[in-house]
Formats: structure tokens, sequence, C-alpha cells
């Protein structure tokens, strides 16, 4: 079954930190993959520690 999200509004490049949206620093991402599938699922920000 797929699903389409209907708010693009909550597909975010950055991540909730202490109350406020922060970009990774070097703005590198980290693709999330289905084990069971091997499908892309979508990418997440890479944070580092200065985040």
């Amino acid at each position: 079954m797929t699903l389409a999200l209907k708010d693009p509004s909550l597909l975010r490049s950055s991540c909730y930190i202490d109350g406020e949206w922060v970009a990774a620093d070097a703005g590198a991402t980290i693709t999330v993959t289905n084990p069971a599938t091997g499908e892309t699922v979508g990418t997440v920000p890479k944070m580092g520690q200065a985040e």
C-alpha cells in the first residue's frame, strides 16, 4: 500500500532541537531505507555534534 502525503509542509529538511528547527551545518543528508524491501523511504538531515 502506498500512502500520499497530503500536506507537503510536513516534510522537513531540518531537525527540531531545543524548541527550534535547525538545519545540518554541512547540509548533508542520510537516506532512509526500508530494510524489508530496500526501497528508499526518504532522507533526513545528517546532524553532527555541533547541532
